[in-house]
């Protein structure tokens, strides 16, 4: 909207004027909120440090001391601190200018800028589990979320049996390697045949390459794929979705997975079953069962929410969800489909929901409130799982939580991505927790580059010249091998979340 309106000159003195006076305009943000957090903010935090206790146990340590010192001098209304206070680890270079305040030829730590930098140091150690604080859930101790047996030797092997993976560390390594090298050495002589695939050099005199894919040509669509919808639609029509639940519950009795939340039932389970269906069409379909309660005369708005209220619960729509998928993996022809399914796809999709919802959050991306779902669905067709997270909780960590508990009896080896939900680590995890095969979409592709498995023999491929970023870290992987293998078997067993064991 501004664009056509603007000429590109403002644009561009715009951007000049922001390189200029870009330093100026951060310490002017950071006057600010130092104003905003005298007036208002920092009347909390004497209750902030008093009640709660922070703990870390690794580089972070400078940062408790720093909110020891804080606390110390709560009381106090000097402008600088009388004592030394920690600097390494806690003042970073955006906030130096503001917090050393040149006083008589030496330099004092200016308090007020010294609380805003050390909380906003905090925010971020919370955030990533660095800092952890005692007697919470959301801020635990990360040690906590690992197995409790570590130092076990029996379970130690136990767990790398579990996992199928060696004891020794220096032979896991080994055999990446030379899957890497394998790999690396095929793609160095096949890129040349590949009509799709090449490096360019956008800048002559720089060594460093980017992709170059093709974008896919539209396949026209089989004439025998149009015969078959037509024969499908001359033979069922237009069906009822009603009708479809009805007959799932007669193939499946998906019913009998609620139960009454007590221990007395009154209904029989014949009227029970109608009022049932009606509360999953309600609901599914995102009609509301009011509405459903007003298109029919033998149900009563009261008796579907009795039954919705007292029936229904998360852990019998995951049974009855798997009843119906492993139903559908059993009728499906192999000559049609193969013989049993290996893939799925996962990705978010963001719901609107009321501001009142204690689930309801605000995305930026999305400009509005709602929630989000995290779904795993095979082949377009059938979705094998679905949770609920929070907009800045890991895809990842859920991507990685439905592979493991799916609960149906499909058999997962490759699961399709996009860039959201891949990273090193959960090529990692996938590759420890089993088969699976992370298949991810990525969004700048030609910017990737590939690990070498050993420094300076770049050379060996020269097809792939310019595209490498590093070698493996092998003295890396050897000294994580052992909490990783631990942190897999943890998710695997459900005893920690993937979402801790990421953080």
């Amino acid at each position: 909207m501004i664009f056509p309106r603007v000429k590109e000159e403002i644009f561009r003195n715009l951007v000049a004027e922001l390189h200029v006076s870009g330093p100026q305009l951060r310490l002017l943000r950071q006057t600010i909120m130092e104003q905003k957090f005298v007036r208002h903010y920092r009347r909390m935090l004497p209750a902030l440090l008093e009640t709660l206790q922070f703990r870390s146990d690794n580089r972070f340590q400078p940062l408790i001391e720093a909110l020891a010192v804080i606390q110390r001098h709560l009381g106090s209304h000097q402008r600088y601190f009388p004592e030394t206070v920690p600097v390494e680890g806690v003042i970073t270079p955006a906030w130096r200018q503001k917090v050393f305040e040149e006083v008589e030829g030496e330099y004092r730590v200016n308090r007020r800028y010294y609380e805003l930098c050390v909380l906003e140091k905090l925010q971020r150690a919370l955030k990533c589990k660095e800092v952890w604080v005692e007697g919470s859930y959301a801020f635990r101790n990360p040690s906590e979320d690992m197995p409790g047996d570590r130092n076990d030797e029996q379970r130690r092997i136990l767990h790398y049996q579990e996992l199928g993976k060696p004891l020794d560390a220096q032979a896991f390594v080994r055999s990446l390697k030379e899957r890497l090298s394998t790999a690396l050495a095929q793609f160095n002589c096949v890129l040349p045949r590949l009509g799709h695939l090449r490096i360019f050099h956008p800048n002559k005199n720089e060594e460093r390459g980017l992709w170059a894919l093709a974008k896919l040509e539209a396949q026209a669509e089989p004439r025998s794929l149009g015969l078959i919808k037509e024969a499908i639609g001359k033979r069922y029509g237009i069906l009822d979705l009603l009708d479809v639940f009805v007959e799932v519950d007669r193939i499946v009795d998906i019913t009998r997975f609620f139960t009454h939340s007590g221990t007395k039932e009154v209904r029989s389970r014949d009227e029970l079953r109608r009022l049932l269906m009606l509360d999953l069409f309600a609901e599914g379909t995102n009609a509301g069962i009011r509405r459903v309660a007003n298109a029919n005369n033998q149900c009563s708005y009261d008796e579907l929410l009795y039954v919705r209220k007292t029936y229904f619960s998360p852990e019998a729509l995951r049974n009855a969800n798997g009843a119906v998928v492993n139903k559908l993996l059993a009728l499906r022809n192999p000559r049609l489909w193969g013989e049993g399914a290996s893939s799925c796809a996962s990705d978010a999709t963001k719901f609107e929901s009321w501001k009142q919802n204690p689930m309801v959050e605000w995305r930026s991306r999305y400009k509005g409130y709602g929630v989000m779902v995290y779904w795993h669905v095979e082949t377009n067709a059938v979705c094998i799982y679905s949770q609920l997270k929070s907009f800045s909780s890991s895809e990842i960590a859920a991507m990685i939580e439905g592979l493991i508990r799916h609960d149906t009896e499909m058999r997962v080896e490759k699961n399709f991505v996009d860039s959201h939900g891949q990273s090193e680590v959960a090529f990692a995890f996938c590759h420890l927790l089993g088969s699976v095969r992370l298949m991810p979409r990525l969004k700048r592709i030609k910017y990737e580059r590939l690990y070498l498995p050993e420094k300076g023999i770049a050379a060996d491929y020269p097809n792939l010249a310019g595209i490498f970023a590093r070698a493996i870290r092998r003295d890396l992987i050897e000294q994580q091998y052992d909490e990783m293998v631990k942190a897999a078997v943890a998710i695997k067993r459900g005893t920690a979340t993937a979402e801790a064991i990421l953080i």
